[in-house]
């Protein structure tokens, strides 16, 4: 909050020239198969995209990949933005040539769907369908003892719904896209 502000629902907004990079820690979309008691009896993973806008221009791709490619460690994009530019993400998933809806920091009719934490916030608490992995497993290493987001102040941890927009919904889980973002001088 020193260097960035966050404009609901999830729009970056820099008070001062800085470096960002952004890092893919989750991107765990599955494509199931079921028998006729709803048991899983196969399932793969499939290709998340995650976006970003900077400013008014286009949404331009800065990962594509499936879950089991993904390494916390790569910088996925990096960059120069501009004191008071607008930084926006989103995500969507492609399953068999068909793309998903993307959501996005911006986007108000489901902004439940993409969520930007900063330290001392408290993750959604979901159980994720199908044996994926939790947000926790994703996020373990940014959590203090309590549960809550531990970042240092120049840090945002964006969490996506892809796949389903009712909350109440067992698929529900703020984990189909994870990323890091962090900013320095």
């Amino acid at each position: 909050v020193d260097i960035v502000d966050i404009i609901p629902p999830g729009t970056l907004k820099p008070k001062k020239s800085l470096n960002m990079k952004v890092r893919v820690l989750g991107a765990s979309v599955k494509r199931v198969w079921t028998n006729s008691k709803g048991q899983v009896t196969k399932w793969e993973w499939v290709p998340t995209e995650a976006l970003l806008r900077y400013n008014s221009g286009s949404y331009t791709r800065i990962f594509y990949n499936t879950h089991d490619k993904v390494n916390p460690n790569t910088v996925v994009r990096n960059q120069t933005v501009a004191k008071n530019s607008t930084i926006n993400f989103g995500g969507r998933f492609n399953d068999n040539g068909s793309w998903s809806t993307m959501y996005t920091s911006t986007s108000t009719n489901h902004q439940h769907n993409v969520v930007a934490l900063k330290n001392g916030d408290t993750p959604p608490t979901t159980t994720p369908l199908y044996q994926q992995p939790t947000i926790e497993s994703f996020i373990l290493p940014y959590l203090d003892a309590q549960g809550n987001i531990k970042l240092g102040p120049r840090d945002v941890i964006y969490l996506m719904e892809l796949t389903h927009t009712n909350r109440n919904d067992g698929g529900f889980d703020l984990q189909d896209l994870c990323l890091l973002v962090t900013f320095t001088e």
